[in-house]
């Protein structure tokens, strides 16, 4: 059975263009991100791996990154609300690494 979306959401912006990337287009994005100096390859990665908007990804800090946990908690602006966080697993052959960074 498959699930019907919910009422106004769409795969398309007012203009007729798609809102997300196919699978072969996120293929090639986590490729040059990974070829990217340090700071914009964590940027791109974290936009991969958590469907975060740019402007929900530009407020991760290295606070709200838990290398334990494994998990970034990421407050989302999609409400309108302050104060609602959704947390996002990291891929754990990735752990080690930005714990490097960070």
């Amino acid at each position: 059975m498959r699930s019907q979306p919910q009422a106004g959401m769409s795969l398309y912006g007012p203009s007729g263009g798609r809102k997300y990337l196919n699978a072969a287009e996120r293929r090639r994005f986590i490729h040059a991100a990974r070829r990217a100096e340090t700071a914009t390859r964590l940027f791109g990665l974290v936009l991969a791996w958590s469907g975060a908007r740019i402007s929900e990804a530009l407020a991760v800090t290295p606070a709200v990154i838990d290398i334990e946990g494994g998990v970034v908690s990421i407050e989302t602006l999609k409400r309108r609300k302050r104060g609602i966080v959704r947390q996002v697993p990291l891929p754990a052959r990735r752990t080690a690494r930005t714990r490097s960074v960070l």
